[in-house]
């Protein structure tokens, strides 16, 4: 009879109350048997600990007096689950459920051979099951961090276990004596791009980083930390910095990429001046402050690191491009079937499968999440035939397209109006109409779009579309004013 090797399963949590009876539920319908579960708990104030000791009793508690964010917090974990004698360890964010072979599918990867330090399994949104939110990380040459796939609908292209430059944090299995011989998180990073900094030492360290498919996790994206929020934009700007200090090649940082990060971040400081976005201004300046009072350390670390290996690393970074520029190998919606019940509202990334024509696929690296549309775009809704409705429009123009933009809008052929479209910020469009059916095709143009770049495998970029939604006048899903009223375009026709 074989037995399994003994696998920690160390959940992270900072006030996720929300989260947990779901997350360790499917824990304990985990089928592998030799677990045992952990809760590291960052001075929670929500009663999270009071509720697992209850509710599950199995469950080991690994309380830390103070938030230590996720990288102290989980060392302080995985401390304890090494010293009593764990052969595996499994981290997994509180804001998730895993699938119940999710275990054993990385158990059998990690099997495969000796050399494997860790394993990335496949994250797929909680709320779109269907769509992956990533399976490993890559880096492009600004040091971003890119979760692969992220947007897709998974298909053959992700099937097969292969290695990847990093895992995630949020979902992996590390062996034990991988970590004792690398070491565990670098606190330094507090949160955010720990795990890259572990995969890069691991794989320096002769370890291989690799997928495992089909061990399945359901992710609430953000959950645990609020997109775009100016902390998370602070820690993520901070750590991309200390990742180049310590890996990337001094004659690139100095031919190419220190000139255009001071361009991208001169660029992304005016937009949120212009905005009148001071906390996150600050939140940027912070960041490069904080980096500077660590580039010491980074350095340090630099010359111990085998220039060969962080040269290799640099050079399995993927060229550097705007998000929206990222190739995609296929779209991720469809036409509505004939006869299919429709929404009334499109919320992107939330209910956003069925659309119409002209759509790029989710973008997840913005907040809040976008499709770009191309020049002519156009997506099927619900209605009231003959009640008086606004149709509302969430919007965001990031990029420069050569000059002023309008959107034209058309509501099964009949013009509602022409919009312009403001650059560098979130626009709402609140629109009168009167639909003529009980179901609309609701069509898109604009006067002036990004033309397809194939070098940059960049498709026509238009404007970025959250929100696309036909509401009864009154409705409380209607945005308040203050959000932004834009008026027809000179020489448009006033909606209906």
């Amino acid at each position: 009879m074989t037995t399994e090797p003994a696998v920690t399963v160390i959940v992270s949590n900072y006030n996720g109350l929300r989260n947990l009876g779901e997350c360790f539920e499917s824990l304990e319908r985990l089928d592998y048997g030799a677990r045992r579960l952990m809760l590291m708990d960052n001075a929670s104030s929500d009663g999270s600990v009071e509720y697992v000791r209850a509710r599950f009793p199995g469950v080991t508690v690994v309380r830390n007096p103070k938030n230590l964010l996720f990288a102290g917090g989980m060392n302080a974990a995985m401390r304890r689950a090494l010293d009593e004698g764990a052969e595996f360890i499994a981290l997994l964010n509180d804001d998730t459920a895993v699938d119940r072979r999710w275990l054993s599918e990385m158990m059998r990867t990690i099997a495969a051979s000796p050399d494997i330090g860790a394993v990335a399994p496949r994250l797929m949104f909680h709320a779109n099951r269907r769509m992956i939110n990533g399976i490993g990380v890559a880096l492009d040459r600004f040091a971003y961090g890119l979760d692969r796939g992220q947007g897709e609908l998974f298909s053959g292209r992700y099937a097969r276990s292969e290695e990847v430059p990093a895992f995630t944090g949020g979902a992996c299995l590390l062996r034990a004596a991988a970590l004792r011989r690398v070491g565990l998180f670098d606190a330094t990073f507090r949160a955010y791009y720990e795990d890259v900094d572990l995969s890069f030492r691991l794989r320096a360290a002769g370890w291989r980083v690799v997928t495992a498919p089909d061990a399945v996790v359901y992710h609430k994206h953000s959950a645990s930390w609020v997109e775009g929020s100016p902390r998370k934009r602070y820690l993520t700007l901070r750590n991309r910095l200390l990742m180049m200090a310590r890996y990337f090649p001094a004659d690139e940082l100095a031919r190419r990429v220190v000139p255009d990060l001071i361009r991208e971040q001169r660029r992304e400081a005016a937009a949120e001046a212009r905005r009148g976005d001071w906390r996150s201004l600050a939140a940027r300046l912070r960041a490069f402050l904080s980096a500077l009072r660590l580039l010491p350390r980074a350095l340090r670390f630099r010359f111990r690191f085998p220039a060969s290996v962080a040269r290799g690393l640099y050079a399995r970074c993927l060229p550097a491009v705007h998000p929206a520029a990222l190739p995609y190998p296929k779209w991720d919606y469809r036409r509505p079937a004939e006869g299919e019940r429709l929404p009334r509202r499109i919320l992107v990334g939330v209910n956003d499968l069925v659309l119409g024509d002209g759509w790029l696929p989710l973008d997840c690296r913005v907040f809040p999440q976008a499709r770009w549309m191309g020049r002519d775009a156009a997506c099927f809704l619900a209605a009231e035939k003959g009640a008086g409705n606004v149709l509302q429009l969430h919007l965001f123009q990031p990029l420069d397209p050569g000059g002023p933009q309008v959107l034209t809008v058309a509501m099964d052929g009949e013009r509602l109006g022409a919009f312009p479209i403001p650059r560098g910020e979130w626009t709402t469009l609140r629109i009168p109409c009167i639909p003529s059916g009980d179901a609309v095709l609701v069509s898109f143009s604009l006067d002036r779009y990004l033309p397809a770049d194939l070098g940059a495998q960049r498709h026509d970029l238009g404007v970025q579309f959250n929100e696309v939604s036909l509401l009864p006048e009154g409705s409380p899903f209607i945005r308040d004013a203050a959000a932004g009223d834009v008026s027809p375009a000179e020489g448009g026709s006033s909606p209906r």
